[in-house]
């Protein structure tokens, strides 16, 4: 039995389920039928709440279970309870019954009961529970992150996945992301194989990510200092994955090496596919700094470990090239790395320049993009101080720092703003261009938030709530506190207590965060995204005494301003 067949993991495991002979039929109860039929495949449709008490489909040997939600998608706290946790206990409860002996759940890193953070409690409430039933095989797999892409977009984790695809070398390694198919693979292997007992498979990729990069056997002390983790835990970690059905030879003493297996799904891209990605990542691995080289490099070694021999074999050979250059010796790679993080992060930076003339001059910027040419690679960017697009070369930088706070308006938006207002195509930044004409008007928009602290009643809810619609992570988030800054020395806390109450209208006012925009235009524009993310809007785009605004409310109830000062008031202050 397989629950959660309509999600992103779920779908991987049918997927595989079906196409594995070891499986002979798969009921796949859901709450809407599933597109395609299968001669393998079960589908009843069922109500979760009212589940039958021995259906004749409930007969079966193994349980996956891949039904998980969000709260915002659930609507409420009580009710991601009811999907994450009562629903899998009791399709549990049931298939013990009719004589299941192994169960499978994608569980999550950080699962425990007694967890301050409300997703990680319910997951560690389901796994204690589970445990209480005595499976006689029970596996839970606990992921980071999830990567793929969802029919349903999950906002908050889009943006996490994106910054952790960033900041994945420095993070723990349980919080790395986990392709779904992966997962799905250790879902399907330990019912197939149903191993008396409880097993945990943790996120373990960084070690197969470093396995695949090494064609030779690799000592284990040496793997273990290039992972930062101690011999025992290595040897702990290596035997986890062979029960996951990696094909890892050696041993202690002698070294370890991946054989080409089917850890990961094969790649299915034709050959002239496959040459276009492998030029493109030497080109990578070749011209940019050493952190981004580097992963150039181990995408390149993912892609040939999964490739068929005859494939790897071509791959090794090729003769796509990338020749030496240019800008190896004109930008330090410190500098370039700097840079390049600081567009991902969406902080600050704050540097010296030197433009062609000679002149000098102290930038804070807001960087965006960083295009990268023969020449030299150059970085586009809103400059504080002259209030408008620059376009600056990386050689001429000096003492670059990135500041603390991040800046407020998506990168996206820049993006756009910038093309629009250069008049250049998307993905080209022509180095010969320099500076834009200073007579074309200025359409950026200076948001000033007021500077305050709110309670919420979840700050994990809250935070992936003012994620979206602010386009920029929290500095610092824990089970009870999150901190946006927001540039100019402007901060949002967000607070978290039991008691918070949703503020009425007469209160709301003392709750009030405050974005100023340069006009109408820009207000009628956030209304409509903060619209298409969900948003509720309690007060309809309007044109006051004060300026045009719209007023919109958070999960918590309180009010958020969105407006634009009235012709004759400044601007900024």
């Amino acid at each position: 039995m397989l629950l959660g067949a309509t999600g992103l993991v779920g779908g991987h495991a049918l997927s595989q389920l079906l196409a594995d002979p070891r499986c002979s039929a798969v009921v796949a109860p859901s709450r809407r039928s599933l597109a395609a039929p299968h001669g393998k495949l079960h589908n009843p449709v069922l109500d979760f709440a009212r589940l039958p008490d021995a259906p004749d489909w409930a007969r079966m040997d193994a349980v996956i279970c891949a039904l998980g939600s969000t709260i915002a998608q659930a609507g409420s706290r009580e009710a991601f309870h009811r999907i994450d946790h009562d629903y899998p206990l009791a399709f549990a409860r049931l298939a013990l019954a009719q004589g299941a002996q192994a169960f499978a759940l994608n569980s999550a890193a950080g699962a425990n009961p007694r967890s301050s953070i409300f997703y990680s409690r319910v997951k560690g409430e389901l796994e204690r529970d589970l445990r209480a039933l005595r499976f006689p095989s029970l596996t839970l797999v606990r992921p980071g992150l999830i990567g793929g892409e969802r029919q349903a977009v999950r906002r908050g984790e889009h943006f996490a996945l994106q910054v952790l695809g960033v900041l994945g070398p420095v993070l723990p390694r349980a919080w790395r992301i986990n392709p779904a198919p992966e997962i799905a693979h250790a879902l399907v292997d330990a019912v197939l194989a149903a191993k008396p007992g409880e097993h945990v498979v943790p996120s373990r990729d960084l070690l197969l990510q470093v396995l695949r990069r090494h064609r030779r056997p690799v000592a284990g002390q040496a793997l273990a200092e290039e992972l930062g983790i101690s011999l025992r835990t290595l040897y702990r970690d290596i035997e986890t994955l062979r029960e996951q059905g990696a094909d890892l030879r050696g041993e202690a003493g002698v070294g370890y090496q991946l054989e080409p297996g089917d850890v990961l799904p094969p790649l299915t891209l034709p050959p002239a596919e496959i040459d276009a990605l492998v030029l493109g990542l030497r080109w990578v691995a070749a011209r940019t700094e050493p952190a981004l080289a580097e992963a150039a490099r181990d995408a390149l070694a993912r892609i040939a470990h999964v490739l068929p021999a005859a494939r790897r074999e071509a791959l090794r050979d090729s003769g796509l090239r990338v020749g030496p250059s240019r800008t190896a010796a004109t930008v330090p790679p410190a500098r370039l790395q700097a840079v390049r993080e600081a567009v991902g992060t969406q902080q600050r930076l704050q540097f010296a320049y030197e433009d062609a003339q000679g002149r000098r001059s102290e930038r804070v910027v807001w960087p965006f993009a960083l295009g990268y040419f023969d020449e030299v690679p150059m970085l586009a960017a809103w400059c504080e101080g002259r209030e408008d697009f620059r376009h600056f070369r990386l050689d001429r930088i000096r003492r670059v720092r990135a500041l603390p706070d991040h800046y407020l308006v998506p990168r996206a938006t820049l993006l756009r703003r910038w093309q629009k207002a250069q008049g250049i195509a998307p993905d080209w930044l022509d180095p010969g261009q320099g500076h834009h004409d200073r007579s074309q008007p200025r359409s950026f928009p200076m948001f000033k938030p007021s500077t305050l602290l709110q309670y919420v009643r979840d700050v994990a809810t809250s935070a992936t709530f003012y994620r979206g619609i602010l386009g920029t992570a929290p500095v610092e988030q824990s089970p009870g506190f999150a901190l946006f800054l927001l540039g100019d020395g402007a901060a949002l806390g967000l607070w978290q207590r039991d008691d918070v109450q949703p503020p009425v209208d007469a209160q709301a006012g003392a709750a009030e965060l405050a974005m100023v925009v340069v006009d109408a235009a820009t207000v009628q524009r956030m209304h409509d995204e903060w619209r298409g993310l969900g948003v509720r809007i309690t007060q309809a785009p309007v044109t006051l005494e004060f300026g045009h605004t719209f007023v919109g409310v958070d999960p918590d109830g309180h009010r958020l301003r969105v407006y634009s000062r009235a012709e004759g008031m400044v601007a900024r202050d």
